[in-house]
C-alpha cells in the first residue's frame, strides 16, 4: 500500500503576527550589524585608542538594546498588537536595565535568559550610555577621575571603557544576539511566508502600523 504524504498544516494567517515578525527581525538585524562593526573595530591592531574603545562600547550596548527590543516583539502577548509591543520597547529607550527587566517578565517559563554574571555586565554597561561615543566626552570625563581609580580601572568611566570589560561585553552581546534570533524563529518563524492571496491585507496592516505610530515610530 502506497504511503501518503501528510502536508504540513500552516497556522491561521494573521497579518499582525507577520508585522510582529518583521519588526523583531529588523531589530535583530540591527543588532547583528552593530556587532559586526564592533568586531571590526576590535580587530584593528595598532589602533587601540580611547576613542576606538568608546565607539566599540557604544556599538555593543546598542547591539544589546536591539536584541532586547527584538525579544520584546517576539515574546509579545497573543492579544498584544504590534504597535503596543513596539511602544513598550521604545519607551525603554536606551535603558538596558528597563529593557532586560521587561524581557524577563515576558520570557518567564518560555525562554531561558542569561546567567546572573552576564546580567551584571549589562547593568554595569548601562551606567554610561550612548552619550559616550565621542572622544572628547570620554576623554573629559575620564580626566576627572581620581588618578588612583583610573590606574586600577575602578572609576566610573575607566571600569567600563577598557579592553577587559569591553571583551566581556562583546561576549554577552553575542549571546543575546543569538538568543533573540532563535526566539524569533521559535515564536514567529512560522509567519515568515506571506500569504500571496492576502498580500493586500498584509500590506494594509503594515501601513496601519506606520500610521498608528506616526512620529513615535
Amino acid at each position: 500500500m502506497a504511503k501518503t504524504t501528510k502536508l504540513l498544516k500552516l497556522p491561521p494567517y494573521r497579518p499582525e503576527l507577520y508585522v510582529k515578525r518583521t519588526v523583531a527581525v529588523s531589530f535583530w538585524k540591527d543588532s547583528n550589524d552593530l556587532l559586526w562593526r564592533a568586531t571590526i573595530f576590535s580587530r584593528q591592531i595598532g589602533h587601540d585608542t580611547l576613542s576606538t574603545k568608546a565607539k566599540t562600547y557604544v556599538d555593543l550596548i546598542m547591539a544589546i538594546e536591539c536584541s532586547l527590543k527584538s525579544l520584546i516583539m517576539s515574546l509579545s502577548l497573543k492579544d498584544e498588537t504590534p504597535e503596543s509591543a513596539y511602544l513598550v520597547a521604545r519607551r525603554c529607550s536606551h535603558n538596558l536595565d528597563r529593557l532586560y527587566q521587561e524581557v524577563k517578565i515576558r520570557a518567564k517559563n518560555r525562554v531561558k535568559l542569561l546567567d546572573r554574571s552576564a546580567e551584571e555586565i549589562i547593568q554595569k554597561a548601562n551606567n554610561l550610555g550612548v552619550g559616550y561615543r565621542y572622544d572628547i566626552t570620554a576623554f573629559m570625563f575620564l580626566s576627572q577621575e581620581d588618578w588612583f581609580d583610573r590606574s586600577r580601572r575602578s572609576g566610573w568611566i575607566s571600569s567600563v571603557i577598557n579592553h577587559d570589560f569591553i571583551g566581556k561585553l562583546h561576549v554577552v552581546a553575542h549571546e543575546l544576539n543569538k538568543l533573540s534570533g532563535d526566539t524569533v524563529k521559535k515564536y514567529l518563524g512560522k509567519y515568515a511566508r506571506v500569504n500571496t492571496k492576502r498580500w493586500e491585507e498584509t500590506d494594509a496592516r503594515h501601513s496601519m502600523f506606520l500610521t498608528t505610530l506616526g512620529t513615535r515610530f
